[in-house]
This record gives structure tokens, C-alpha cells and sequence, in this order.
């Protein structure tokens, strides 16, 4: 589903005029009249060119009026909403002749717009001046039905059915009986839910008219119509394709969304009236195009030889599937993201009447308007449940450790032996140390451990990531120290640590699950539980935020290290509020100080390429002292590139670039691991940990094809998709690198005989490649085969999540508009403190930022939404209801704690046991 707003109104009034691709006759059917909007207009039927004329001026159609009271020549006129039927089903209708599949691509296309007019709305001033949006439900609109795609150089245009919608900025606002503009964002931002209830409506009444359908990604295909003949009737999405491909290779992108790619085949198109072919001569010349198995193959499927499917996927499973997507990352996501993924698993074998019953039929806990509805379910606010009871019932029930320790390091601050001397003294099982990046949480952690450990009481040190456990903890702070994933894998490991401490660093990164895990390991072990972290960097990748919960909901109160140790001066005074939660009095500091650059798309880059590399001058060269940070990867990659030329002209990259392919993860669920339609051939499958078949961790398989609901590799192995918690799945991208270029691992390498482990997010610089084999030798002597291993990539930029933990003297940001979706109070934090000596803030939009930054909400938690039945009829009282149920929560939380630090003065605490 693509929407191209229009600003121009004779480029709305002529966009249907003629045949977007023909000058000889007409390609597409007569418009018709769509939406309540047209018929409080008295427009119903076919499309009159003057009536649209006059819509589109924001006339009335038949009176002498204007309609909505603003006229201003920077108007938006209006938007086409485009939507297009699967290749198959316009071959069939285009060489087959077969009208029947035009009525019912109208039907869809009229019922899905019935839909998504539901979510219009208009703005409205209050008496305050405030504005906020109220839904009208209304729209006018005009719909016509193309034919075919638009033609390539060369050829004639290939069948390909599709529709436009052009909505005009206009509804009826009946509270106040006026016409206003209408404000269509929510139907922009769930275009991929309507596409599904689409496409859905669409494979059914296909199916009803005796075609057999299979699911084919996020569409379906005619069973029967090969791929070779879809393909040979695709030479527009060749083209676009080809674009495409260009177009990830420079932003350093797994796919595109299905608006991008609408608007790349939008910008890459021919004019009108390319091709003078008549639309009634194409279809002889279509089936010229055909070979004989290909003729045969069209008579089956025109008369219906095909074995009947028995539907496979029940509308149940197809819930069941994609809940389990969504809620691995999430503890509440939006009700039709759910939608949209059933619909899609479910297409072909179940209506989206069927998806909307099953749906009905879960228990969710709901909260919202149908538009704006979010979900979760009671068996994730359970398992956020168990997390609180068990902090919250575990306090007070252990002896100190060592209530009478003299800190050896005297250097540490007040804040820092105070957070030491709380954990030896703490008689709970569940302690938090909450410290603001770079306020040397670390150094006090070390104190702390030491202590422990002198008192005869094991520690087992771990960190969520890799780099953070290896690199951190045990290379630089000489931590024994490793992965939490690793530590609770490793049944003999742990007994070690029976009545010991679990010491968990970067806490603020641990989801739900895994420290429900922790929990239950240190219920076992009779363990106390340390989680030090940081509940305003970044969140957990996982669903929840559980070490926010606890400090908020389980009467855990940290033990808090403020005080920011490193940046200095003014600098620091920046990144003072920004720990805090306050981004504007942040931003506003570091651009008082200078640090702010507010530059157009033109200079931007090159800007912060030349401070780049001014400052590595000053660092003497070495790059690991300097650190480029961007929200997005298509911002990162377009910043390495300035970069990596400057780092040409001034040869500091030794040599000609070498391609290389790496391998990037396409980031799909356990539960998208499990379904064949995900894969795409050249696709690679890597195993973490055995698998059925007899895959064994380290193992590899590229995908050669994916047939009858399997995947194949190219050796002729099946994928096993029921171990898709086994592995994971990459794609093939090239990258060029240089001797001299710095690169970051992608995925944790073992030690081997003859080879160091190379940690998941480490930075290397390259120091030689070799002629032979293009062998790459690191800055710490270690090598690495690229025919055997290649997870790596350029790393001169990082994301902000990548760079969380990093401490570099000069940091710079580039955060345009290109990144606007992905800033974040948290983002700007982790970005703008990664630094010792300064920051340097690159966009093109200081207001625009601030607003993108303030913006984003955080991820919510299961426990955040009400059960109570008002949720599903009155959302503004259970919205209410809600805040009141956190707020008796919060304060009650509170006065427990007051109650719990009052009892030790009035000699009325319990005995402590271990």
C-alpha cells in the first residue's frame, strides 16, 4: 500500500486525465466514487471529471462553495493510496481473459478502503489553543483500476493489476457540522495493516471463484503459475529490483519496507505514454511470450486441474504464530501489528473475518481505542508478577556479608563507598546499584566484589553482551567474568557459586525472561542477585524492562552513583540532565557550548568528516581514542563513507579497497525462524547450538531454494525449522575495506588451537590484507579467513546501541532526519556521554530533533495495561483507571520501603537466616 501525497492541483487534475502508459486508448477502467465524504457530497457512481476538478480546488462538486476554510497555495490537495494484486493473479486475469478476478480486486479494494476511512480524522483547536485529533470516520475519494505495470525500455508493459485511490484533504466534522482537512496519519502509519486485510479479502474471493491460492511472503500466488512465469512478466520489478539492490548496498539494508520500495519504483518509472501499444493488442502479445510448458500450464490453471489444498494453517495458528513474533521482543505491542502478522501467516488458508474471530476468541488484556490498541496477555503480566514477588518478597531475609568493611580504595567518592558499603550491608536477596554513565560504577563494583570474595563468599561476575563480559569486565577491569547466557547454560559452573553472589553488570540490558532466569538460578543456588546498571541508557532489545520495575514496583531502592566522573567542566554539566531523563536541557547545554551543528543535507557530512579528522590528528592517529555514532544504519553508512574518503586523501587508508562479503542477520524471530516463507534463496543459516539433523553449533547452510514449505540448502540439507532456536539467519552484503579502515565483529569467534576468541563487538584496525586470499591481519596479530568467516563490517560508525558501554576522549553524532524514527531520550543519552573530552552533535533540524527526541515513547511493560473489562468498551476510563492502579502502586511501594528502613531503629526486625 503506497501513499504519494500531492501538493500540486493540476498535477492531481491531469494525474487521471489520459492512460498513465498509453496514448492510444484508455487502460483503465472507468473511476468511481468512494466514501461517506463523496456521498454527503452527492457523489456516488462514476467519476466526473469536473466534480473531481472542483474537489480537488476545494469547491463544492455541485454548489458554489468553498469546503474547508483554508485556501493556502502550499496545500496539500490530496493523496493516491495505490494497491496492487499479486503477479499471478494478473497474469491469469490479463492471458486468461478471466473478468471475474476484476470484480473481485474492486470488491477488495472498496472493502479495504471501507476499513482504513474508519481511521480519518481532524484536528481541532481547543478553547487553550492546544490542538488534538478527533476521528470523523469519513472520506471522499476517487478510485480507478489499472491494468498493467508501466513499461520498460525496449517492452511492452507487463499485466499487473492495480488500483489508485485519491482521497481528497477533506472531511465532514459533524460534532461542529464543517468541513475540515482531514489528517490521515494513522492510515500512513498502519499502511502494512491494510495491505494485509487487502490481500487477505483479496486470496479469498480468489479462492471462492474456484482458484486454488498458497501464501507467498506477504502475498499469495495462483496455484499453478509457476515462478519462471512470474518472473518473465516482471521486467518493471526487475528494474525496480536492480534499484533496490543499489539503493540497500549504500544504506546498509537487509530489505526494504514496502513504502520505500513503492516510492523507488514511483521515482525510477518512464513517463506517460512510453509505449503506443493498445491495451486490447497486449494480451495476444503476452501469450507470444509464452513456451509451450507455459501454455500448458495457463490451460491447467484455466481449467481448474489442479488438486485441491486442504487449508493447513488454522486462523488460530495463525494468531498463535504471530504472538509469539511480536511478544519475544515486546511485553505490549499495538493490536493490529498482531493483526497484520496473522492475516499474513494465515492468508489463503483463513478470510480476515477468520483471523478477526480467532482473534476475538483470545483473552487479551487490552487497553485503547481499535485504532490505537495495544495488547498483552496474562501470562506476561505473570511472568512480570513473578519478577516483583520474588525481589519484593526476598528482602530482608539474609545476613549482611560484611557489615564492617574499611573500602581499601580511598580514592572512591562518598556516592561510591556508600553503594559498597549498602551491598555488604543489605539483607536483601535482589540489590541495585543504579550508576549514571561514566560515574565509575565499575571501579566500585570492584571494591564491592573484592570484599565479597574476602569474606569467603563466591561471585560469579556476568555481563548481557559479549564485549561487555569479555572485553570490559575481564580484559580491561580483570573481572572473572562472562556472559549471563553462558553462565546459565552451564549446570556445573553454577554450583560453584552456592551460597555465593551473582554479580550482573549492564543490567538495564536483561529482559524479562532472562532475569526471571536469574532469579530462579539464584532462588536455587541460595545466591544473592546484584544488578548494576542504568535504567535510562538503553532498554532491553527483549520484551520488559525489568530493572526499572524493580526499582519502581519492588521496593528495591538503589543504591544510586551520580556523580559523573567522566566528563569534566561544562561538558559534564551538558550530560548532567541528559542522565537524568531531560534531553532538551541537555541539547540546549551542548549547544550553548558550541557542540551543536545545524547543517544542510549538502555540507552536513562533510563537516563532520573534516572534524573527524582533525581530531584524530590531535589523538595522534590512533582511532579507537575517537568514536562516530548514528542512530540508524542508513545514517552510518552514509557517514563512513565522508569518512573513509577523507581517510583516502590524507592516507590514512594504505592500498586499493578490497571486496569482501560479509554476512549480516536478518533479524527474524524464533517464530519467523520456523517458517519457510521468511527464507529467500542465498540466504544464510548459522547454528548457535545443535539442531535436529544432525547440525552442530558452528555449522553453515546457504539456501538454495525453498519449496513445498521447506527450506533446501545448497547441499541438499533441509533446514530443520523446528529447531529454530538453534540458529540464525544472515544475508550475503559487500563491503569495501582498506588497510587502515577500523572493523567491528559481528558475532562472537571461539578460541581455537592456533587463534584467539574474537568478542561480538570488538573493534580491530586492519593492518594488512593479503594478496592470496585477501587474509586480514588485526592490530592485535590475529587473522581472519573471510572464505570462512565473515562476520565483520566497516566499524568507523557505530550505532548508539552498539556504542553503549564505550568510553572514547572525542565522540561525534550524526543524527539528520534520516534518523528521526530511531532518536530517543535514552539514544541521545547513550550518544552524547560516550565521550571523556567532547561531543560533537551533527543534524539538519535542531527543532525537528528535539521534537523526534521527545517523542518516542518508551517500551511499556505487561503490568502497564489494566485487566479490567473497561478496557475493551471505554478506553479513556481504563486508560484513567490505569494511572491510578500505577500510581496506589508506586506509592504504596514507597511507604513499604519507609516502613522496611523504620524497623532496624525500633529493634523490630525479623531474625536473618542465610
Amino acid at each position: 500500500m503506497r501513499i504519494t501525497p500531492h501538493y500540486s492541483a493540476q498535477g492531481a487534475k491531469t494525474y487521471y486525465e489520459v492512460s498513465d502508459y498509453f496514448a492510444a486508448g484508455p487502460e483503465e477502467l472507468n473511476g468511481h466514487w468512494l466514501g461517506q465524504a463523496a456521498a454527503k457530497l452527492g457523489l456516488e457512481g462514476e467519476v466526473d471529471k469536473e466534480q473531481f476538478d472542483r474537489l480537488v480546488d476545494n469547491l463544492h462538486p455541485t454548489e458554489d462553495q468553498q469546503l474547508t476554510a483554508r485556501m493556502r497555495s502550499d496545500r496539500r490537495y490530496g493523496w493516491d493510496i495505490m494497491l496492487s494484486a499479486p503477479k499471478s493473479f494478473s497474469i491469469v486475469h490479463g492471458l486468461l481473459g478471466d473478468d471475474r478476478l476484476l470484480d473481485v480486486f474492486q470488491q477488495s479494494l472498496n472493502e479495504t478502503f471501507a476499513e482504513f476511512e474508519q481511521d480519518a480524522m481532524t484536528r481541532v483547536n481547543t478553547a487553550r489553543g492546544k490542538m488534538h485529533t478527533e476521528q470523523t470516520s469519513n472520506l471522499a475519494a476517487a478510485s480507478w483500476i489499472h491494468l498493467t505495470s508501466r513499461p520498460t525500455p525496449g517492452q511492452d508493459p507487463d499485466p499487473q493489476i492495480h488500483g489508485h485511490i485519491y482521497t481528497f484533504n477533506l472531511t465532514k466534522d459533524a460534532k461542529r457540522n464543517r468541513w475540515t482537512a482531514v489528517d490521515i496519519s494513522h492510515i500512513y502509519r498502519d499502511s502494512g495493516y491494510f495491505e494485509a486485510v487487502f490481500q487477505s479479502k483479496l486470496a479469498a474471493k480468489t479462492k471462492a471463484l474456484g482458484y486454488q491460492v498458497e501464501r507467498n511472503g506477504n502475498d499469495f500466488e495462483i496455484t499453478g503459475i509457476s515462478r519462471s512465469l512470474i518472473e518473465k512478466f516482471s521486467k518493471r520489478s526487475d528494474e525496480v529490483a536492480a534499484a533496490e539492490d543499489i539503493v540497500k548496498e549504500e544504506y546498509d539494508l537487509d530489505t526494504l519496507s514496502a513504502a520505500a520500495k513503492g516510492r523507488l519504483g514511483a521515482r525510477s518509472r518512464l513517463s506517460k505514454n512510453e509505449s503506443t501499444v493498445p491495451i486490447e493488442a497486449l494480451p495476444a502479445r503476452w501469450r507470444d511470450q509464452l513456451n509451450d510448458s507455459e501454455v500448458a500450464e495457463l490451460e491447467r490453471v484455466k481449467h481448474q486441474q489442479l488438486p485441491a489444498r486442504e487449508a493447513t494453517i488454522s486462523a488460530e495458528d495463525a494468531i498463535q504464530f504471530a504472538a509469539n513474533h511480536w511478544f519475544e521482543k515486546q511485553a505490549v505491542i499495538r493490536e493490529r501489528k498482531l493483526l497484520r502478522e496473522a492475516l499474513l501467516f494465515g492468508i489463503g488458508d483463513n478470510s480476515f473475518e477468520d483471523i478477526q474471530k480467532a482473534y476475538a476468541q483470545r483473552h487479551w488484556i487490552r487497553e485503547g481505542t481499535e485504532s490505537d490498541a495495544v495488547i498483552t496477555t496474562r501470562e506476561l503480566q505473570q511472568e512480570e508478577q513473578q519478577i516483583l514477588n520474588f525481589a519484593r518478597s526476598t528482602r530482608g531475609t539474609l545476613s549482611p556479608i560484611d557489615p564492617n568493611h574499611v573500602v581499601k580504595r580511598t580514592f572512591l567518592s562518598t556516592e561510591q563507598q556508600a553503594a559498597v558499603r549498602g551491598v555488604l550491608n543489605s539483607t536483601d536477596r535482589v540489590i541495585a546499584i543504579r550508576g549514571a554513565a561514566g560515574t565509575g560504577k565499575t571501579t566500585a563494583s570492584k571494591e564491592a566484589v573484592e570484599a565479597i570474595e574476602a569474606s569467603g563468599v563466591p561471585v560469579a561476575v556476568m555481563a548481557p553482551t559479549t564485549k561487555a563480559a569479555y572485553e570490559v569486565l575481564k580484559e580491561q577491569d580483570g573481572f572473572d567474568a562472562t556472559t549471563i547466557a553462558a553462565f546459565l547454560l552451564d549446570g556445573e559452573r553454577k554450583q560453584a557459586y552456592r551460597h555465593g553472589v551473582l554479580w550482573v553488570d549492564e543490567a538495564g540490558l536483561v529482559d524479562n525472561p532472562t532475569m526471571l532466569s536469574l532469579m530462579q538460578t539464584a532462588k536455587e543456588l541460595d545466591a544473592r542477585l546484584v544488578l548494576v546498571g542504568d535504567v535510562n541508557q538503553h532498554a532491553p532489545v527483549g520484551r520488559g524492562n525489568p530493572l526499572k520495575q524493580i526499582q519502581q514496583f519492588a521496593g528495591i531502592k538503589p543504591f544510586e552513583i551520580t556523580e559523573i566522573r567522566r566528563q569534566k567542566g561544562k561538558y559534564k554539566d551538558a550530560v548532567k540532565p541528559l542522565s537524568q531523563g531531560d534531553a532538551i536541557t541537555g541539547i540546549d547545554r551542548l549547544d550553548h557550548l558550541g557542540y551543536v551543528h545545524e547543517l544542510p543535507d549538502a555540507s552536513r557530512n562533510e563537516t563532520l568528516a573534516n572534524a573527524y579528522m582533525h581530531a584524530l590528528k590531535l589523538e595522534g592517529g590512533d582511532k579507537k581514542k575517537l568514536l562516530v555514532i548514528a542512530p540508524t544504519h542508513a545514517e552510518r553508512r552514509n557517514v563512513t563513507s565522508h569518512i573513509r574518503s577523507k581517510l583516502r586523501e590524507q592516507k590514512k587508508l594504505k592500498g586499493n579497497d578490497v571486496d569482501f562479503t560479509i554476512l549480516r542477520p536478518r533479524q527474524l524471530s524464533t517464530e519467523k525462524k520456523s517458517d519457510a516463507f521468511q527464507y529467500r534463496v542465498g540466504d544464510r543459516v548459522v547454528f548457535h547450538a545443535k539442531g535436529k539433523g544432525g547440525f552442530q553449533s558452528g555449522d553453515q547452510l546457504t539456501v538454495a531454494s525453498i519449496e513445498h514449505g521447506k527450506v533446501i540448502g545448497e547441499d541438499g540439507r533441509e533446514v530443520p525449522l523446528n529447531s529454530s532456536g538453534a540458529f540464525d539467519v544472515f544475508y550475503a552484503q559487500k563491503e569495501s575495506l582498506a588497510v587502515g579502515d577500523v572493523i567491528r565483529v559481528t558475532r562472537k569467534r571461539r578460541e581455537a588451537p592456533g587463534r584467539k576468541r574474537l568478542n561480538n563487538g570488538s573493534l580491530f584496525e586492519i593492518k594488512s590484507i593479503s594478496k592470496k586470499n585477501h587474509i586480514i591481519t588485526l592490530d592485535n596479530g590475529e587473522k581472519i579467513n573471510p572464505a570462512k568467516w565473515q562476520f565483520f563490517e566497516n566499524g568507523i560508525t557505530l550505532t548508539s546501541h552498539v556504542s553503549q558501554g564505550a568510553t572514547v576522549n572525542r565522540a561525534f553524532v550524526a543524527q539528520s532526519s534520516l534518523s528521526f524514527p530511531a532518536s530517543s531520550v535514552k539514544q541521545l543519552y547513550v550518544s552524547a556521554s560516550r565521550a571523556k573530552k567532547r561531543v560533537d552533535l551533527f543534524t539538519d533540524d535542531l527543532p525537528a530533533l528535539k521534537q523526534a527526541i521527545t517523542r518516542r515513547q518508551e517500551k511499556r511493560s505487561a503490568l502497564d495495561l489494566t485487566p479490567e473489562p473497561q478496557a475493551l468498551t471505554k478506553p479513556r476510563l481504563a486508560s484513567k483507571l490505569s494511572r491510578i492502579k500505577q500510581f496506589a502502586h508506586s506509592f504504596a511501594t514507597r511507604q513499604l520501603q519507609k516502613f522496611h528502613d523504620w524497623l532496624p531503629s525500633k529493634s523490630l526486625h525479623p531474625e536473618m537466616a542465610r
